[in-house]
């Protein structure tokens, strides 16, 4: 008791700002300012390129998983849509909970096989997206072409559906 008392609120470790490499660990806004880790990759294009290209494979794996995994049912439905694959809804989710989502206090009706998620479809845009331009970047120029006809799908599917 007596050390909270005299303790002068939490420690950097305690707030989880003490991961870095040594003297360059993160520092609340407002301190000196201190080069962290992660600005390598922001200062150096050729650090860049080996970073993305190091976690290239494994985030297209999981990138192809999400896709396979999460896909929602567009033609069994009969839906006017303009991709007949690129819809997606949350599996695995309850009347009460998402968790997935990121969103698991929203309020959703009783789970069916036939939802689509606006958030899961604006979500995949988006990584999609950004899968394309890692792909451009590394110079994965077909896995760029593909990226840009899935995103256009899945951007159509979210005007269309």
């Amino acid at each position: 008791m007596a050390a909270i008392a005299t303790s002068k609120g939490p420690s950097y470790q305690d707030l989880g700002l003490d991961f870095g490499l040594g003297s360059e660990a993160q520092v609340p806004i407002g301190s000196s300012p201190i080069a962290t880790a992660g600005n390598q990759y922001l200062d150096s294009s050729e650090e860049a390129l080996s970073f993305l290209t190091s976690i290239y494979k494994p985030l297209k794996r999981h990138y192809d998983w999400f896709r396979r995994t999460q896909r929602g049912q567009i033609k069994q439905y009969a839906r006017k849509a303009r991709s007949r694959t690129e819809g997606y809804r949350w599996r695995g989710r309850s009347e009460l909970h998402v968790l997935t989502s990121g969103m698991d206090d929203y309020p959703r009706g009783p789970p069916h096989a036939g939802e689509l998620h606006l958030d899961l479809i604006s979500w995949m845009a988006f990584f999609t997206r950004t899968m394309k331009e890692i792909a451009g970047y590394i110079g994965e120029t077909d896995d760029e072409i593909t990226f840009a006809g899935i995103e256009t799908a899945i951007l159509g599917n979210i005007d269309g559906l």
